[in-house]
Parts: C-alpha cells; sequence; structure tokens
C-alpha cells in the first residue's frame, strides 16, 4: 500500500476574504490511500486529484468552515454530519456534485454512551470514500481530508451498516425539508 500526502494550495496567494478560512483553505491536507497503484477516471488519486482542485478553486467554505468549528460543551469530539453535509452543499453549490453521495453508516462496535452506537457521516464517489473528519496526529489543527476506496475503509471504520446514502437531488430535499421546519 503505497500513500501520498498533499497539502492543498499551500504557494497560493490569499484571497482577502474571511482569515480563518483563506489560512484554512490554504492549508488543507489531503492524504490519498492509493492501494495497488490504483489509477483511472475513479481510483484514489483521481479523486483526491478532483477534491484538491475543489479546495484550490474555493469551493469548498462551508467545509472548511465544518471542519474548524469547535464541539458544544458537552459534546463528543467531532461534527462529522454538519461535515460531510457542508461537503455535498459546497459541491452542490459549484456544479460538481454529480455521482457524489453524502453517505451515514453506524459503527456498534464503538458506544458514544451504552446503548448509543456511533454513526457516521462521509461522502463516497464512485466507489471512493472521502472523509474529512480526520484530525493529523502531529498537527490537530490542520484540516484532513482521507481518501480511500470504500471496501477498506469502512473495514478501517468498522461500518457494518449503511443507514443512508443521498445523491445531489436528496441532499437538497434533506436540507430544505430541515429549512422550512425551522420557521
Amino acid at each position: 500500500m503505497d500513500s501520498f500526502f498533499n497539502t492543498v494550495g499551500e504557494n497560493q496567494k490569499k484571497t482577502g476574504l474571511d482569515p480563518v478560512l483563506d489560512i484554512a483553505m490554504t492549508n488543507t491536507a489531503i492524504v490519498c490511500i492509493d492501494r495497488d497503484n490504483d489509477s483511472g477516471n475513479t481510483g484514489t488519486r483521481r479523486v483526491a486529484s478532483m477534491v484538491h482542485d475543489y479546495f484550490s478553486r474555493k469551493f469548498m467554505r462551508h467545509t472548511i468552515a465544518a471542519m474548524l468549528e469547535k464541539p458544544l460543551l458537552g459534546q463528543h469530539d467531532g461534527n462529522c454530519h454538519n461535515i460531510a453535509l457542508a461537503f455535498m452543499t459546497d459541491l452542490i453549490k459549484a456544479g460538481h456534485a454529480q455521482d457524489w453521495y453524502w453517505v451515514q453508516g453506524a459503527n456498534p462496535k464503538r458506544e458514544l454512551s451504552p446503548g448509543m452506537v456511533w454513526e457516521h457521516s462521509w461522502l463516497e464517489y464512485n466507489g471512493i470514500a472521502v472523509d474529512a473528519t480526520m484530525n493529523q496526529r502531529l498537527k490537530r489543527q490542520l484540516p484532513t481530508i482521507v481518501v480511500d476506496r470504500v471496501g477498506p475503509y469502512y473495514k478501517r471504520q468498522d461500518i457494518t451498516t449503511i443507514l443512508g446514502r443521498r445523491n445531489a437531488r436528496q441532499t437538497r430535499r434533506f436540507i430544505f425539508r430541515f429549512a422550512k421546519n425551522e420557521r
């Protein structure tokens, strides 16, 4: 298994927009798990390159904002559902959501509290998982995205049940349904 590590846009000029988002946007790590030198239009390297392009072109502002959010007091670390929804929203807004899915799954081996199974959200593109909720071990503040094939990703995360899989239209419907209920 060969892996490569790439930092998005480290040499790009600052946009002059929100300084926190701008700094994060230019310092986002994309870690591609390249199994058997995966290649082609849907290989892990191709998807990592697409994600790199989306961040480099500043399409992913909602995603970065969600990645930088701190958990609410008393809440568990991580906000994978918000991050994955923001990622899908950014893809939709940029017109690049075709063949992308917002996915939720469960890991019954991991409990947040007794009887409460851990649920997780990520995105998938043609058999490739894209998870924007990982933390770097050495640089915990560095937003990180892991790209891997779905099979090994499910195994590593102990995902045994898929709870939902939404394409762009289903994601828009989900957002509007909840926005309508908040009025």
